[in-house]
């Protein structure tokens, strides 16, 4: 069946987004955002997706039964009654990724119209942790410096962070019911999630708390995804770049060297040619220097790591477990696939 709305699913793959632009922007000059496709396209869409997902997905009905998940995607489709864009489209279907629970499972927008929305002024250059449940601003990515770092969002656009947090939290990946993942993805790209989720604003009027004080309103100009990288490595030049370009595996000691300190940023394969031997490598070299040391205690920092690779995992794991160990017990994978 074709798919005619241009919405991207991903499955079984990581979800990386934009991380510092280094893809080669997928451009299309014919890209019409305000192009609205027929209830019939968008039907068609629908029955496209729920296939893929039950010839594709092992796990589909783990967390919902089959009868419960017919009857989900039977009332999307009935639920369409008028021609949508795709962004729109993309805001209806999104949530069906909080009822499939499964993170390698999810709908973004596609490559197109994703770098088409990424170079408009659409985006609030605010980067936060919600980890609390509330929208704590933790770097201001704009020349506009009003809002300080740290600040309590009580609203945007009238949208109470409350609010902005339960329409978010359907559209972010997560295994079963565990909402590590969700904050996680919410943290490190809301100013995408609002965007494509919320709304496409010219402008932000800001409700905030700064450091505990009294409300204070601000109004603060939307930006492009460049401008927003642009200015947080300008202005945290130590604070931000440090966190996102070092190496995928760091090491480091207290002066005292009883304490050792690994950053394990992903164990997913990029591509590039002997990656493995070096992943290999690097993680024997790191831990001959920890014995050499004689640590006393190893801190394994995978804080930002959206996972990857599970054999480089259990290689990390093998220099800590001086035994035989199980590492998987179980898996499911589809027979005779069909495309």
């Amino acid at each position: 069946m074709k798919w005619f709305a241009p919405i991207l699913i991903v499955f079984l793959c990581s979800f990386s987004l934009r991380d510092e632009f280094i893809r080669e922007k997928e451009t299309d000059a014919s890209y019409d955002a305000l192009r609205k496709y027929t209830v019939e396209e968008l039907k068609q869409d629908i029955a496209a997706l729920r296939a893929k997902y039950e010839r594709h997905n092992p796990n589909l009905y783990l967390y919902n039964s089959k009868a419960a998940l017919d009857k989900y995607f039977d009332s999307l489709s009935s639920g369409i009654t008028a021609p949508m864009t795709d962004m729109e489209f993309y805001r209806y279907l999104g949530p069906i990724t909080s009822r499939i629970k499964d993170a390698h499972t999810s709908v973004f927008p596609n490559d197109v119209s994703e770098y088409w929305y990424g170079d408009q002024k659409y985006f609030i250059p605010l980067l936060i942790t919600c980890n609390t449940g509330k929208i704590i601003t933790d770097l201001c990515a704009s020349p506009d410096r009003t809002i300080p770092d740290g600040s309590e969002i009580i609203s945007i656009n009238g949208n109470s962070s409350e609010e902005i947090l339960e329409r978010l939290r359907p559209y972010a990946p997560r295994d079963g019911y565990n909402t590590t993942r969700v904050s996680w993805m919410i943290n490190n790209f809301f100013s995408y999630y609002y965007c494509y989720c919320i709304e496409a604003s010219d402008s932000f009027k800001v409700v905030y708390r700064p450091n505990g004080g009294y409300a204070m309103s601000h109004t603060i100009s939307a930006t492009t995804v460049d401008s927003i990288w642009y200015n947080a490595y300008k202005y945290y030049p130590n604070r931000y770049i440090t966190g996102r370009r070092d190496s995928t595996i760091t090491l480091r000691f207290r002066e005292d060297s009883s304490i050792a300190i690994m950053r394990l940023r992903s164990f997913s394969k990029t591509g590039r040619k002997n990656q493995d031997e070096s992943f290999r490598k690097t993680i024997t070299h790191c831990f001959n220097q920890i014995n050499n040391a004689k640590v006393k205690n190893l801190i394994i920092d995978v804080r930002d790591n959206a996972g990857g690779d599970p054999d480089y995992a259990r290689f990390v794991i093998s220099h800590l477990i001086n035994m035989e160990f199980i590492y998987i017990q179980e898996f499911r994978s589809v027979e005779k696939l069909r495309k």
